[in-house]
Parts: C-alpha cells; structure tokens; sequence
C-alpha cells in the first residue's frame, strides 16, 4: 500500500510515494526536463529515502557519477510517438481500425476544440472525473473530487500547454491534457466519458495531439508507458511504440541504501510474470467493481 504526496519547489515539482517501510521521490517533469541531478538531490534531501529519475527522449538526462551516487540502474521503458509529419503517422504508424475509429468520431458529430482553462472547462471536466469511480478495472483515484480539486490538478503553469478537447452537441464528453518541452510533447491526462466512447472521443483527440505536435516540429510524443494492460494496447494501437531507457535509483538514507541493496524497490508488477499478473488484474477488477456497485 503506498500513498503520494507531492511537493513544489521553484520550477521542479516533486511526487513522493510513500509506502510502507519506505519512500520514493521522484521529479515531476522527468520526461519534459533535463534533470540537474545535485539541484533535485538538495530538494528532496530529508524527505524521502530513495530518489529516482530516468533518461528522456530524445536527449539524455545527465552523466551520473555512479561512484559518487551509488546508484542503482534498471531498465525502464516509456510509450512514445516518433514524429515525423501528421500523414506519415496517419498512413504508417496506425492501422485501418484506428483510422476508421477517427472517421467515425467525425460522422457521428464529435468537434475537436483546442480550449485554454477556465472555469467553464474544469466544470465541465469535473463531471467527466466524477463519472464512473472504475477506469480500466482500477480504482478511480480522482473519482469524487470537487471543482477546486480538478482545477488544481489541471493547472500547468510552468509549461506550456493545450487542452484537446471533444465535444458532442456541445457538451465535452474527453479531452486531452498536453503539455510541450523543448522537444516533445508529453500527455499529463487523457479522460472520457465511458458512455460516449461509442464515439471514440479518444482517438480523435490522440490525432489532433498527433497533429499539433507535428505542426511544432517535436520529435516526440509521450505518453506514459507501456506494461501489460488493456490500456498499453490502445497506445500501440495509436501508434505508441516502446521506448527503452535507463531509470537511476539513489540512496538518501540509510534505509535507502538497505531496500536497493535487496530490490525492494521494484513494483510487483515489474517483477511478478504475466501468467500471474493477469489472474491478479481480473481478481482486483471484480473485486473493485462489485464494492462501488
């Protein structure tokens, strides 16, 4: 059982995960900024007992000193988009089924509006959240939450960044959360309304995501990883590939350096293999169901 907090510091935000015996700290902005590792290690020093960062694409974070840092290096992946142009994407990296899944958004009435925040778009993406409290057989951690809490959790202001938004007869039934670095554009948040995904609002917004980057001339689109889930197949079915990277783990306790030294790290389900992950994912999403219904 883990719990996340984050914290602010100057232009870097940190996410600590606290579990049971120990915590993670991460930086926030890992895929969209070059870490500077002495600067974050300031940040997070006393606050939690390992801190973790990985490579990003397409340039390297930085040349750590393994010696200095005792580090720890695993390797991890993310779900990325290699752009080139809109056409390319449309004709190559995705299939028929996709493309006809955007055709279809269209003939049946869903627009695509590129919408700053405001406080007509955080109510009307508060309702989206408060929805459903399942997405993809999970619990839905935002599931309940009031305006205030969406609009904080929406509000970008160290970046630049759009809201791909779909809309049917006027009311926004998905929208996507795009954020944009130097090189690439990282998705913090793609969400719709299950009763309207007849209409495949998320496609749709995935190739105005697509397009926008291209037309910007980003080498990237990220969003996320890749595991083993229902969801990592609409990625690749959207032309996400799998991108290896290298993720660093850094001792800042003592009891830091005793979960690395046996791997305590590792999320079970990075270490766990598919033919026991996949019973575990349909137990817990009947499990889940069967209390919120």
């Amino acid at each position: 059982m883990h719990k996340k907090t984050s914290i602010e510091e100057g232009k870097l935000d940190f996410i600590i995960e606290k579990n049971v015996f120990f915590s993670v700290a991460r930086c926030a902005q890992e895929s969209l900024e070059d870490i500077d590792l002495d600067v974050c290690l300031e940040k997070v020093k006393g606050k939690a007992d390992i801190f973790t960062f990985r490579d990003r694409v397409p340039k390297k974070t930085v040349n750590v000193t393994f010696n200095r840092y005792k580090v720890l290096v695993e390797q991890d992946n993310i779900a990325a988009i290699r752009l080139t142009t809109y056409d390319y994407w449309w004709t190559n990296q995705i299939g028929k089924k996709t493309r006809n899944m955007v055709r279809k958004a269209i003939k049946m009435g869903v627009q695509v509006r590129i919408l700053p925040l405001s406080e007509d778009l955080v109510t009307a993406a508060t309702k989206i959240y408060n929805e459903t409290p399942i997405r993809q057989g999970r619990r839905f951690i935002h599931y309940g939450e009031k305006f205030n809490d969406i609009k904080k959790l929406l509000e970008v202001k160290k970046y630049p960044n759009d809201f791909i938004c779909a809309f049917y007869r006027n009311e926004l039934i998905g929208f996507i959360h795009l954020c944009y670095s130097k090189d690439v554009a990282v998705i913090r948040q793609i969400l719709s309304m299950q009763k309207h995904w007849n209409k495949a609002p998320n496609n749709i917004t995935i190739s105005k995501a697509v397009e926008m980057a291209c037309q910007k001339g980003l080498k990237y689109l990220v969003y996320g990883e890749l595991s083993q889930s229902s969801l990592s197949d609409f990625k690749r079915r959207n032309g996400f590939q799998e991108i290896l990277l290298r993720r660093y783990y850094i001792p800042l306790t003592f009891k830091g350096r005793i979960v690395l030294t046996f791997n305590l790290q590792r999320k079970a389900r990075r270490i766990l293999p598919n033919w026991i992950k996949k019973p575990l994912s349909l137990i817990r999403r009947f499990t889940f169901t069967s209390r919120c219904f």
